[in-house]
């Protein structure tokens, strides 16, 4: 079989291209290597997401577990705060009227005082005088109901010898 010379040089262009081939001069084995090397790092990316999602959803201590608790705690604290503040309310409601209660008779000792002062300039010496004799009175009377203690009880007395002797 005889070649012609455009099929000889065809012949040889397919032989220089296959030698010049980089897939037929290791070209498969690079491939076949970098192929190995995208399966471990593959493996390693899985290894990595499984260990993500255990640290997400891990019932114990998963990120979605720790967020519910704080989630609970937190609605826990904020309903202890609004108790607290509904009663703080009321304690300062309570204290509002107290004031207030405080205040009218502060008003009404302030116009007592006021009266005084108007009583002593309109009698003047004469409100003291008045004032040393209700103070007299007292005395006397706390002297009255001495005397009639002493009275009694000597009526008494002189009963209960009397009783004695007979």
């Amino acid at each position: 079989m005889s070649l012609d010379k455009n099929d000889k040089e065809l012949l040889e262009q397919i032989g220089r291209k296959i030698n010049s081939s980089p897939m037929l001069n290791g070209g498969f084995d690079k491939l076949v290597i970098s192929v190995e090397h995208i399966r471990e790092k593959q493996q390693e990316s899985s290894e990595k997401l499984d260990k993500i999602t255990q640290a997400l959803y891990d019932p114990d201590e998963g990120l979605f577990s720790r967020m519910k608790t704080l989630e609970h705690k937190t609605e826990n604290n904020n309903s202890e705060i609004s108790e607290h503040i509904s009663g703080d309310q009321k304690i300062l409601k309570k204290i509002d009227e107290d004031i207030l209660a405080l205040s009218a008779g502060n008003k009404e000792s302030q116009k007592l005082t006021e009266t005084a002062q108007r009583l002593k300039r309109i009698a003047g010496e004469d409100l003291e005088e008045l004032s040393g004799v209700i103070s007299f009175r007292k005395n006397v009377s706390k002297i009255y109901w001495s005397v009639i203690s002493l009275v009694v009880i000597s009526v008494l007395k002189l009963l209960y010898e009397l009783a004695k002797v007979h």
